[in-house]
């Protein structure tokens, strides 16, 4: 499975690899449980009974999202959202209206692990099935979207929201175009999960203050119907022409680092697994500066807000690279989740 996609054309009347009465492929997720493995088997070895105690009563660091059927008093205790039944009226992120920064820590990312998770076995079950999983998802996102404090955390929910929900809707009458709706609230969903999963392994804290501050925004976004945002794009216009060749570019550039296991470290590279993400280094940087530069040129406040997002993510990332772990991976993660957001969108509003 690739760990991520941007948005192709779609031949068929179903998302790409999914077929009537075959299981669809899931979208790349990020390695939440492998990287807090790794953290509680330094703990085990520094407290064995601790960490013996941890692993027989499910407890354990790495427990982050549930499997299916599992207890939710196994996990670790997560925040508890307000009935989705109750339409939030406000949004906490309001008073965000400066400059975009690293998101180190959210407390909506607990309770996003489980609409992850029903997602992502949705997703075994065909298109049905993932359709019903967006919708129940959005309900929950909508809450989610009100608390947390961040505006470009707040604007993935969104998109998330609008675009699963317009999936659903689409589904009875499918038309090629609909598939774009999906890529898009998937690259939402993996973009909030890669966030999440930065912000548990400390990538995100440890890089925040290395990176140089970005502008304010243009025009902050404006906050819209917390019950039901609205779709970002509603047409291409001239951001769009460009973005979808460069998201494309990017991905023949960086295959060969899609190939890579993203657990081994620095210390571990052999002399071509070095030069690959040096390589691959210089391209995301270069492409961040293009991403900013696109949005803040594209006079829609969403999609400026989520170009300097992903530009961030890219530039943490590459300043992290001579000394990688996997955590590090993640904030890559983001910025080719956001990448190709854009790019879903682009054609979602074209079709």
């Amino acid at each position: 499975m690739s760990r991520r996609q941007d948005a192709p054309e779609a031949a068929e009347h179903h998302p790409p690899g999914w077929a009537p009465g075959e299981l669809p492929p899931p979208a790349h997720r990020p390695r939440v449980d492998k990287t807090r493995w790794i953290i509680g088997v330094v703990a085990l070895v520094v407290v064995v009974a601790i960490g013996v105690m941890l692993l027989f009563t499910g407890r354990g660091s790495h427990a982050a999202a549930p499997a299916a059927g599992q207890s939710p008093s196994t996990r670790t205790p997560t925040p508890t959202a307000q009935p989705a039944s109750t339409p939030p009226t406000t949004f906490a992120s309001a008073g965000d209206t400066g400059p975009l920064t690293l998101i180190t820590s959210d407390e909506t990312c607990g309770v996003w692990d489980n609409v992850q998770t029903a997602v992502a076995i949705a997703q075994k079950s065909g298109s049905e099935a993932v359709a019903a999983a967006l919708r129940s998802g959005a309900d929950d996102a909508v809450v989610l979207a009100a608390q947390t404090p961040h505006r470009g955390m707040r604007a993935l929910y969104d998109a998330f929201i609008s675009y699963g929900r317009a999936y659903a809707d689409a589904l009875p009458t499918h038309q090629p175009r609909d598939d774009f709706l999906a890529q898009t609230a998937l690259a939402a969903l993996d973009s909030i999960t890669n966030i999440c999963a930065a912000n548990r392994s400390n990538s995100a804290a440890v890089q925040a203050p290395e990176l140089p501050a970005v502008a304010p925004p243009t025009n902050p976004p404006t906050l819209g119907d917390p019950a039901n945002p609205q779709r970002f794009l509603t047409s291409p216009g001239p951001t769009c022409a460009s973005w979808i060749p460069a998201a494309t570019a990017l991905q023949s550039r960086t295959k060969e680092w899609s190939a890579l296991d993203p657990n081994i470290g620095v210390a571990q590279w052999n002399p071509e697994q070095r030069a690959v993400h040096d390589d691959t280094a210089q391209v995301v940087t270069a492409r961040a500066n293009d991403m900013e530069a696109a949005g803040r040129g594209s006079g829609n406040a969403v999609v400026e807000d989520f170009a300097t997002l992903g530009a961030l993510y890219f530039r943490a990332y590459a300043t992290a690279e001579p000394l990688y772990w996997a955590g590090d991976h993640e904030l890559a993660e983001v910025g080719f989740n956001v990448n190709r957001l854009i790019a879903a969108a682009c054609q979602a509003a074209a079709g």
